[in-house]
């Protein structure tokens, strides 16, 4: 008998929804920020994060945090 038999499994998807849950929060914390960043004047070294958060923030109809991004290509 392994000594892990009687441990409580969890339910698969519930940790799933969680997890998915999790990323969306990580996502939306991480586009922000870097939104944050370009509006204040910073730069951002990675074009391909303003792609992703262009994308994302076009999922959510934000255009004009799009706008922004755009002009912040390089």
């Amino acid at each position: 008998m392994n000594e892990f038999d009687d441990q409580w499994e969890p339910n698969e998807f519930d940790d799933l929804e969680k997890f998915e849950r999790k990323l969306e929060k990580l996502h939306k914390a991480f586009f922000e920020t870097l939104f944050i960043e370009i509006e204040k004047g910073g730069k951002v070294d990675d074009d391909d994060d303003i792609r992703d958060a262009i994308e994302y923030f076009t999922e959510l109809e934000e255009y004009e945090k799009c706008i922004i991004l755009k002009k912040a290509l390089k």
